[in-house]
């Protein structure tokens, strides 16, 4: 085996190994986005970082920009990734979260373990 068949087999590997973290990633995600209080979590988690926020980043004090900006990464990481499962499941969670937030207004009146 020649040093190229042995890069080849390895970037074969990596690629194998990357799509099954994904995988599991997503199915850690279903799980959560799956129920009416994992999607009340994830909404406080983008709210609580400030992803939906329009705040204009210039009216911001420079010590507290760099932790807001730091936050949105976070809120960017996190809806990101609720997209990608809506793509791959072809299912619209974040446009479900968006209307069960307008419609319930946060209640914690609802059942917490009910899957959809």
């Amino acid at each position: 085996m020649d040093l190229y068949e042995k890069e080849k087999i390895e970037a074969e590997e990596q690629r194998r190994l990357e799509a099954e973290n994904k995988q599991k990633n997503f199915n850690d995600l279903r799980v959560v986005i799956n129920t009416t209080g994992g999607r009340r979590y994830i909404w406080r988690l983008l709210e609580r970082f400030h992803f939906l926020d329009a705040r204009n980043a210039v009216q911001t004090e420079h010590s507290e920009l760099f932790i807001f900006e730091g936050m949105r990464s976070c809120a960017t990481d996190i809806f990101n990734d609720v997209m990608e499962l809506s793509a791959h499941d072809q299912k619209n969670y974040f446009a479900q979260m968006v209307v069960e937030n307008q419609t319930l207004g946060n209640s914690d009146d609802e059942d917490d373990d009910k899957t959809d």
